[in-house]
């Protein structure tokens, strides 16, 4: 019976790829999910922007931030929870992510109760809800195909990793 022998050293070769692709991988999706995250806060941004928000400081734009999970499982767009805006005369506050809301939502207008005998009402309509602008819930229906595009990339840059190592062998 005739001995057959083994190369081991593309074999260790080949598993030393293994180990440094599968060592790639947590950095690629963290990766990933901040592209994606960097990608559906511009189109946050820029529903702002087209939605009519009377910003001329951009103030509203630049209060949106972009966050990852601790775990880094997920991605999201949110106000940036600590900046006051106003501080009432009773002390209340009222932070970017109240005004945020109130513009994405919309909010309730108070009507004058017209007992002053000098009172002229100012709101001509008897509207008394401004809508809101729903510039996230526009964002939201592009969101998807926004991050599956980051998610493209980012699964052909493993893929390129792929490549590298077969035209090495």
């Amino acid at each position: 019976m005739a001995r057959q022998w083994f190369d081991k050293s593309d074999w260790d070769a080949f598993w030393r790829f293994w180990d440094d692709a599968i060592q790639r991988i947590p950095d690629l999706k963290r990766e990933a999910l901040e592209a994606m995250g960097k990608a559906v806060l511009q189109e946050v941004r820029e529903q702002i922007s087209r939605r009519g928000v009377h910003d001329s400081q951009g103030r509203v734009a630049k209060w949106q931030e972009m966050r990852i999970g601790s775990k880094g499982g997920y991605v999201a767009v949110s106000p940036s929870p600590d900046e006051t805006v106003q501080v009432t005369r009773s002390g209340e506050t009222t932070t970017s992510k109240d005004v945020t809301r109130y513009l994405e939502r919309g909010h309730g207008i108070p009507t004058p109760s017209g007992r002053n005998r000098r009172y002229q009402p100012r709101i001509t309509s008897h509207r008394t809800y401004v809508p809101g602008r729903m510039f996230y819930s526009w964002a939201k229906m592009d969101a998807q195909k926004i991050a599956l595009a980051e998610a493209d990339r980012a699964m052909d840059q493993l893929t390129d990793i792929f490549a590298d190592y077969l035209a090495e062998g």
